[in-house]
């Protein structure tokens, strides 16, 4: 059977096959994908020698072609079903995490301050009830936060969180999040601005793109440091608008940073006021970016301040490349 007279055309391995065969005399067991003019692929297994002449000149191939499409197939199968379970487990076990720890720590405090809070009124001590309120409150906060992250992956994760794509003006998005962000970053004396003057309008899903911003913010609030501030900036072209958000903070180490938006890879750094983090902001700001079609990244130096990117494209059709 001679597959090129039928229209298919050999990926590169032909190579790998003329020079084995001519330094060798012969091939055994070589795979290779065909691909056919109208683009469909068969793949082929190929054992063949060298029919020379007397003075050692090829003439020609004789072997065998084996079509071992349907087994290719069930391999490439079986190895997107492994994937796909490595990371249900890798979902499984951060969602545990987060549950057996992250989500107690604060509510530990909450308890434990709320108890020392009463204690103190009933015995008409009251030096230390404003110290202990703002522990309360910020416990609190880091509560919320990662209930509503917890609830949003977990909404996601199950298909229960509806994909709605809509114009939307980011610059109202973000100095509305900025606004509701406020008081945490007045905390640590950090003020947050924006060059967005105008409406910049993008495709996108109103409530993951909130999450996105909030997510973001968080974060720079967090390893930001007393007195820092928080910028962010927005730039159109053709194809995206894109959205930093840039701070001064503590920054990000390079073996670091490719690992921050992977589910199963554990990474939890302390803020600049020993804040705790379990990763899952940064894992579902690129889920939802994912979902739009568009990119997330970091550029970051550590000890100098890190810069988190994400774009999304104008058009509802289209995905962005960089």
């Amino acid at each position: 059977r001679n597959l090129e007279k039928e229209g298919f055309e050999p990926d590169y391995s032909r190579e790998q096959f003329h020079k084995v065969i001519e330094s060798e005399g012969q091939v055994c067991g070589l795979e290779s994908a065909w691909v056919r003019w109208d683009g469909s692929t068969i793949y082929v297994r190929e054992s063949a020698k060298a029919i020379k002449n007397e003075k050692g000149n090829i003439l020609y191939y004789e072997g065998t072609i084996e079509d071992i499409t349907e087994r290719k197939l069930a391999e490439n199968n079986l190895r997107e079903s492994e994937k796909r379970l490595t990371e249900l487990n890798a979902t499984k076990d951060k969602f545990f995490s987060i549950i057996a720890h992250d989500l107690r720590s604060p509510f530990n405090s909450i308890i434990g301050f709320g108890n020392l809070l009463l204690e103190q009124i009933q015995e008409k001590k009251y030096q230390d009830l404003e110290k202990y309120i703002q522990i309360i409150l910020k416990s609190s906060n880091n509560a919320m936060d990662l209930l509503l992250n917890l609830l949003e992956w977990a909404r996601s994760q199950t298909g229960g969180m509806e994909f709605k794509l809509a114009p939307v003006d980011i610059t109202l998005i973000i100095n509305e999040v900025a606004g509701q962000m406020d008081l945490i970053a007045q905390e640590k004396s950090i003020t947050i601005s924006s060059d967005l003057s105008s409406s910049e309008i993008v495709f996108a899903d109103r409530d993951m793109l909130k999450t996105v911003v909030r997510n973001l913010i968080s974060n720079a609030i967090k390893y930001s440091f007393i007195g820092g501030e928080i910028r962010i900036t927005a730039e159109r072209n053709n194809h995206y608008l894109m959205v930093c958000v840039i701070d001064h903070g503590i920054g990000i180490k390079n073996e670091v940073q490719s690992k921050l938006f992977k589910i199963e890879e554990s990474i939890s750094t302390l803020g600049t006021r020993k804040e705790k983090g379990t990763g899952l902001g940064l894992i579902l700001c690129k889920e939802f970016v994912d979902q739009h079609k568009g990119k997330i990244w970091v550029e970051s130096k550590f000890g100098r301040g890190s810069k988190f990117c994400f774009a999304l494209p104008n058009s509802e059709n289209n995905e962005v490349n960089l």
